[in-house]
């Protein structure tokens, strides 16, 4: 889940995903391993790694965070058989990555190991998961075990085939290899190769679906691919491939030094990680979860997965690239089950960080849940395994993970008295992600400063509104902290309590130094600022997430921060040839100015030529002059001079700017 968002501006898609300080991120990959850093380390396996790198989740638009780079990997891993045929087996790592050392700590299990039957006691699945415990283990929380038992269980709830899948589960190790320090967790799977007819075959009578029946449909009489086909061992035997044994299907190992959230139920706390998203993740890599790609695996090259043939760039065009985006179908391409991951430090077969906060993303936060839907499940199912008819809710589908955010501009010139925020105004548009879209939503307030606002309901959406009293401001600035909560009300659970900051000033001809106020929450955090008074210095530089900035009547100097900086006006008098705004340091590959508050239609002209006098009716239009760029609108219905337009806006710098740069209805 990779964290790269442009900032929309419509209604309600105004969304920066690096505004809050929930945590760092994860990735998460095929031979799993769920790091903090991309910290190459030298390994027998390799691929991508579950990687992670700093960033914040908060609000969600496109979700996830950037990795600074990927580690290094050859997709080797040793061979147990000499040549390919119909059930050759090998241990692969796929996202090992080398973030994995030889440590001599415990592997493959040891005399203290025990053995214990996920199901045993809970359900009567057929489908059983056996779990042998490292003598690793004993190192672990108390709640470890019960966690990885209980991820175990809601799969085999999920899934009807009377197969057992054998694990090996480490703390701190996988398969005898300490863990990184980067790393969540990690998996290692065995693969067994068939032919692609004896794959089709077996589809074909195992299908008990739908989308089981949609994916026999999709495949050729041909082999669409020159190599070799692989399936895991759990899936093969899912399949009717292979017969279960008490072998070892695969290794799962946890970190053992970050911390995580063992139980969310009741959502998951800052600062540390959801274990029920990383342990399904890493379980259903073992199921099948995971693309090749024509990859080298051990000494044969062009390795393809079943996964690899529901890989799909558009509909009929099949994508065996981890690089090119595609999507994951059932139906030749025609719908998409799940967008799959390109970026570097991801896995191929892990989720793309469109999908939202998610078990299957390549990439994970902190402080908040990874939900398992509905769409996942499918994507099991697509995979060789008979999804239960009558399966229960999938484990998180209809709790919020995140929030959306967008300012109501329509009372940004309303809303500021000159020296408070005038009292049953309202100021904010909150809406949930990662829940059941079919669900209905309310929206809590919390924090330091709750008891001056108010939050009212609108459809699924919560509206911020300034309480029943006036906020008032300071000259300098004064920080109201508050937290934002979604909660499903036909489920009863809810996202995490995500933060926001409202700044209020209330003197003309002052100075906002945002970042260094008394009381704020954290310089990444979402930020309303307004300067009230009229002709203030805004200086929102050192902020490092969204930042609204709301200077109001008279010329204003405004500095925005390092991320996204929207520049609201509310009326034509906030920026006018004689009374000019000034924006020091605008960003044309992110920032806005932001005229939706006007309330009235315009067009974007785009760049005026360097002898142009004049800005056509109801248009917006920019022009360099001498050292900086101006930006001309024009409300009027006729054109008008540019000294005479409605509003101007100084822009230091030659500047290019685009369409994207200005927000207008």
């Amino acid at each position: 889940m990779t964290t790269n968002t442009k900032f929309h501006g419509s209604a309600f898609d105004q969304l920066g995903t690096d505004g809050l300080n929930s945590g760092d991120t994860y990735s998460t990959d095929t031979f799993d391993t769920l790091v903090v850093d991309t910290t190459t380390a030298s390994s027998p396996f390799a691929s991508s790694p579950l990687a992670a790198t700093p960033s914040d989740p908060s609000l969600s638009g496109s979700l996830g965070a950037d990795p600074s780079g990927s580690p290094a990997g050859s997709d080797s891993a040793p061979a147990q058989t000499a040549d390919v045929s119909d059930g050759t087996t090998i241990l692969y790592g796929g996202d090992f990555g080398g973030d994995a050392s030889l440590a001599g700590a415990a592997g493959s299990g040891s005399s203290t190991t025990t053995t214990v039957k996920a199901s045993s006691g809970t359900t009567t699945s057929p489908f059983v998961i056996n779990i042998t415990w490292d003598s690793s283990v004993a190192s672990a929380p108390a709640a470890f075990k019960t966690a990885v038992i209980a991820a175990a269980q809601y799969l085999e709830s999920q899934f009807t085939d009377a197969v057992t899948m054998n694990i090996d589960v480490g703390y701190g190790e996988v398969a005898g290899y300490t863990l990184g320090s980067n790393a969540l967790g990690s998996s290692l799977s065995y693969l067994s190769s068939y032919s692609y007819s004896a794959i089709k075959s077996a589809l074909s009578k195992d299908a008990t679906s739908a989308t089981d029946t949609a994916a026999v449909a999709s495949l050729g009489s041909t082999d669409p691919v020159t190599g070799t086909l692989w399936t895991t061992t759990a899936e093969a035997k899912a399949l009717g491939l292979l017969t279960s044994t008490t072998q070892l299907d695969g290794y799962v190992g946890f970190s053992s030094t970050l911390a995580f959230t063992y139980d969310d139920t009741n959502g998951v706390a800052a600062g540390t990680y959801d274990f029920n998203g990383v342990a399904l993740h890493e379980l259903t890599e073992i199921m099948g979860r995971q693309l090749l790609a024509g990859a080298t695996i051990g000494s044969y090259a062009n390795s393809y997965s079943l996964m690899d043939l529901f890989h799909y760039s558009a509909a009929g065009v099949r994508d065996f690239s981890t690089s090119t985006p595609g999507y994951l179908s059932a139906n030749g391409g025609v719908t998409s089950i799940a967008a799959l991951n390109t970026q570097s430090g991801g896995d191929g077969g892990d989720w793309s960080s469109s999908m939202g906060y998610n078990a299957f993303d390549a990439f994970s936060y902190s402080g908040v849940i990874n939900a398992v839907t509905t769409g996942d499940l499918t994507a099991i199912d697509l995979l060789g395994w008979n999804l239960a008819g009558s399966s229960s809710t999938p484990a998180n589908t209809s709790r919020p993970t995140g929030l959306t955010v967008s300012m109501v501009t329509s009372k940004a010139a309303q809303i500021q008295t000159g020296s408070a925020l005038a009292a049953n105004t309202s100021l904010a548009v909150f809406g949930q992600t990662g829940g059941s879209t079919a669900d209905s939503y309310t929206y809590s307030i919390g924090g330091s400063a709750a008891s001056g606002f108010t939050m009212l309901a609108s459809g699924n959406y919560g509206v911020l509104t300034v309480g029943s009293t006036a906020l008032a401001g300071s000259a300098a600035g004064k920080v109201y902290g508050l937290t934002i909560t979604a909660t499903d009300t036909n489920s009863g659970l809810s996202s995490s309590a995500i933060p926001v900051q409202v700044v209020v000033g209330s003197t003309a001809s002052t100075t906002i130094n945002v970042a260094s106020l008394s009381g704020l929450v954290s310089t990444s955090t979402p930020t309303f600022i307004f300067g009230n008074g009229g002709h203030e210095a805004i200086n929102a530089s050192g902020l490092s997430g969204i930042a609204w900035i709301v200077g109001g009547s008279g010329a204003n100097t405004l500095t925005g921060g390092s991320y996204i900086n929207d520049y609201v006006y509310g009326a034509t008098s906030d920026s006018s040839a004689s009374a000019m705004d000034v924006i020091t340091n605008f960003h044309a590959g992110s920032d806005m100015i932001d005229l939706t508050g006007l309330g009235q239609s315009l067009s974007y002209a785009g760049q005026l030529s360097s002898t142009a006098t004049s800005v056509a009716a109801d248009s917006i239009a920019w022009k360099t002059v001498g050292s900086n760029t101006f930006a001309y609108v024009n409300t009027s219905t006729g054109s008008e001079l540019l000294g005479a337009t409605n509003m101007q806006i100084e822009l230091q710098g030659k500047i290019t700017l685009s369409s994207g740069n200005f927000l207008h209805a």
